[in-house]
């Protein structure tokens, strides 16, 4: 049986992908995590260009005679990307300061857990804040218009109907009791039960709305969107309610409905809030789609393969040599850097090299990759995070259960990766790397040219980190344990350095002296930066010498040497 509000609404189709698709697109560049304005995160929806809707108890601190808006700001885009890692937001902007409280409902008795079943309509747990920017209005970090997701009057979004799937939007936080902020999450969940007394509600209509969705602290003000209902945002997650006897998550809900009929009889300007249009998306020219998809896939590739120096180079040739025998071939490799060393780039350099390459025909792999815009490698990639409990027993066996999920007839890269501080030890840590070779050898001992693992240490910033990575400079410094390699350093880069990455970027495209200008301006002299510095400096640089290349050769296909 259909929802009432499918049938009254003629939407009979159930969470079309393509609409869902887009939806999800939207919703994911507008909710954003709401932080500094209290005892505790929370998650917000940006329903016009500056405008967020979250929970009251989310910005309880900036409410009252004497609010502080210190350190208060909302952030978009803190999410991952497909690379299992947090998204390069380049120079968009992402985090925008809250200026004002317009709008603000406090909670009703029965938000409150064991509050009872008290509710008014005039205590709806909801707020609206303003930003000092018009978020909405600037683009994210693709470079689309943010836009945002508008708040519909009361007359046009029903209620949800118990039973209607929808999907939750989040961002949690906490890990082991510390305040750590969590990509953006979601759940699917549906609607399973009502509270209040409908003939006391606004129109008859339930004060709050039961779902089973996973939630966790600062899910709090999380937008749910129906996606039975051609994705449209229908309520707003307020409360967890624990668990029911058999484990089932509980969460509580209002009603988007009744939060726009509370501004409508409240507030005295409606319309400077509800149903604002939002701004033409750029992106739905397929040709502009097209062109800015080119850029950013050509930039991507080549910053992944920027030069850093010649001790990676040697690496990379020995990892990739195709004339050592498989059974000498060491299997584990370790990658120190600092937290500015742009290691992702490293990484994403690994993942789109060829392992069956000889040594001396690097350069040219190099510049295949770069011009078939980061195809996708030949091994499945396998990235993860290298174990970091204390107790080295239980760190062993994680590593076990990481070598245990593989196919030992399978062809793998495995990256694993660990920050550490001036309290880490090598003489634990090597241990272990050489109990994880011999794993790895076990395990693929019918196939030892199917894996090759590589463990990157990222020592975090602090006086005491030169002394860290200094232990790595005597890592095997007599000899490596069996099936191990070596360990490389990143290192800080000069403009000589990038010579050879620029030329491979000329072959592929063209010559450019305003590209070599802004390349040199990002070095004085003879002097050393880190990667990842470098890398941020020249983006906005780069970005434009694609352009230009493209716009001069009104081709958006793959170039060609």
């Amino acid at each position: 049986m259909l929802p009432p509000v499918m049938i009254a609404t003629g939407n009979d189709k159930r969470g079309e992908p393509e609409t869902i698709a887009k939806g999800l697109e939207r919703a994911m560049r507008c909710v954003c995590a709401v932080v500094g304005a209290g005892s505790q995160a929370g998650t917000g929806t940006l329903i016009g260009p500056d405008l967020v809707l979250t929970n009251y108890h989310v910005i309880e601190r900036l409410i009252g005679n004497d609010p502080d808006f210190e350190g208060a700001e909302c952030r978009f885009d803190h999410r991952l990307g497909e690379d299992g890692h947090l998204l390069n937001v380049v120079d968009a902007q992402t985090v925008f300061n809250i200026r004002a409280v317009l709008v603000a409902s406090e909670p009703s008795p029965g938000d409150v857990r064991d509050g009872g079943d008290a509710f008014d309509d005039d205590k709806l747990d909801f707020a609206i804040i303003q930003l000092d920017t018009p978020a909405g209005r600037l683009p994210d970090y693709k470079g689309i218009t943010r836009g945002w997701i508008p708040l519909p009057r009361s007359g046009e979004r029903p209620d949800p109907d118990l039973g209607q799937e929808f999907m939750l939007l989040q961002y949690p936080y906490e890990i082991g009791g510390a305040f750590v902020l969590q990509p953006l999450k979601n759940d699917t969940a549906e609607f399973t039960d009502a509270r209040g007394d409908p003939t006391r509600g606004a129109a008859g209509q339930r004060a709050r709305y039961i779902h089973n969705g996973r939630t966790a602290r600062g899910s709090s003000g999380g937008p749910c969107f129906a996606t039975t209902f051609q994705f449209a945002f229908i309520a707003l997650h307020n409360a967890s309610l624990g668990e029911t006897d058999d484990g089932q998550s509980r969460g509580q809900a209002i009603s988007l409905r009744r939060i726009s009929g509370y501004i409508e009889r409240r507030y005295e300007q409606p319309a400077q809030i509800l149903s604002l249009v939002p701004p033409h998306d750029p992106k739905k020219d397929v040709l502009a789609r097209q062109r800015a998809e080119s850029i950013e896939r050509r930039k991507e590739a080549a910053l992944c393969l920027m030069d850093r120096s010649r001790e990676e180079r040697r690496f990379l040739a020995r990892l990739f040599a195709g004339s050592v025998p498989p059974a000498a071939r060491p299997l584990l490799h370790v990658v120190v850097c600092r937290t500015d060393d742009a290691h992702s780039h490293f990484i994403k350099r690994l993942k789109f090299l060829s392992f069956e390459a000889p040594p001396d025909g690097i350069s040219q792999l190099r510049l295949m990759a770069l011009i078939k815009g980061l195809s996708a490698p030949s091994r499945t990639t396998h990235p993860g995070v290298w174990p970091q409990q204390d107790e080295v027993a239980q760190r062993r066996q994680e590593l076990s259960d990481i070598v245990q999920v593989l196919d030992p007839r399978g062809r793998y890269l495995l990256l694993l990766s660990r920050t550490i501080d001036a309290a880490w030890s090598l003489a634990t840590e090597e241990p272990l790397l050489a109990a994880f070779a011999a794993m790895l050898a076990d395990h693929f001992r019918d196939n030892r040219d199917g894996i090759q693992a590589v463990v990157s240490f990222i020592v975090a910033g602090g006086q005491d980190s030169d002394a860290v990575l200094r232990q790595f400079a005597g890592l095997w410094s007599v000899s490596a344990p069996p099936h191990c390699g070596v360990c490389v350093r990143l290192s800080q880069v000069g403009i000589d350095e990038l010579e050879e990455w620029r030329s491979v970027l000329e072959t592929a495209w063209k010559a450019d002296k305003a590209f070599n200008a802004a390349i040199a301006r990002q070095f004085n002299g003879t002097q050393l930066k880190p990667l990842e510095i470098v890398a941020q400096g020249l983006d906005a640089s780069l970005c434009n010498y694609i352009a230009g290349t493209l716009d001069q050769s009104g081709q958006l296909e793959e170039p060609r040497s």
